[in-house]
């Protein structure tokens, strides 16, 4: 993992008119790792220390090339992690019979349908509001907050679990060992706070700004490139705050 950024450097190398303006790094192992040992594990904290060496790789591959004062470099994730306990799991056989349902995705959060030949407000009047650590709501009734509920792709019944907890059913539920770690809930939960530190000539430096969300990353983006973002399709609100004077 520490020497990805040489990777991403040699785009850097070509002349300026190949050489790109902006440049991604994904490192995947933080959440995998998150998942399997969970977010207070000796694991997890090992595995960051070489995103922390591969960032600090990247920077010193721009400092040599002239292009740490020109370059903004903007680091986030996209979710945090909840501790979950091997006996935390909500199953949703205990509510209802489950060759009534299609469990399309269950994890923190799970997409149902009824199955075929099954009325929705059978499967509805059987989850929503029956266990304390779950959630349900009829696809339109998700809160607006939540920005889940318009899409096409999205099941009639959408439950949530309490931060902790899992939804599955027996026939999916392998292993008490794991996950030891999801996310997937309420965006407000503090542990889904996902970390934002940005650096270079478009931004101010020694401040610090309140919660944003990840929302606003989008018209933050477009604004550094210069280009015209699209003006429907997202969510974000502009990013004024971060930008330097």
């Amino acid at each position: 993992m520490e020497n990805e950024p040489a990777e991403l450097l040699k785009w850097l190398d070509l002349p300026m008119a190949e050489r790109p303006r902006f440049l991604t790094l994904y490192f995947y192992h933080v959440d995998s790792i998150g998942h399997r040992d969970g977010p207070n594990s000796t694991a997890l904290n090992e595995e960051l220390k070489k995103v922390d060496t591969a960032i600090g790789n990247l920077v010193t591959g721009l400092d040599k090339r002239g292009l740490l004062q020109r370059t903004n470099i903007l680091v986030t994730a996209d979710h945090g992690m909840s501790e979950v306990a091997p006996d935390n799991r909500v199953f949703l056989d205990d509510l209802i019979d489950p060759a009534k349902l299609h469990v399309i995705a269950a994890n923190a959060d799970a997409l149902i349908a009824p199955a075929p030949g099954v009325a929705l407000e059978e499967v509805a009047g059987k989850l929503a509001g029956k266990h304390e650590r779950m959630t349900c709501w009829r696809k339109e009734d998700v809160p607006a907050r939540l920005h889940f509920s318009k899409h096409p792709r999205i099941s009639p019944i959408v439950c949530a679990a309490e931060p902790g907890w899992l939804i599955t059913t027996r026939a999916r539920y392998k292993s008490p060992a794991a996950p030891t770690g999801s996310h997937g809930y309420d965006p407000e939960t503090p542990d889904m706070a996902a970390l934002f530190v940005a650096a270079g000539p478009s931004f101010a430096q020694g401040r610090t700004l309140p919660p944003i969300s990840n929302l606003e990353l989008y018209p933050l983006l477009v604004k550094l490139l210069g280009i015209r973002g699209e003006a429907t399709g997202h969510d974000g609100a502009p990013f004024a705050p971060a930008l330097a004077p």
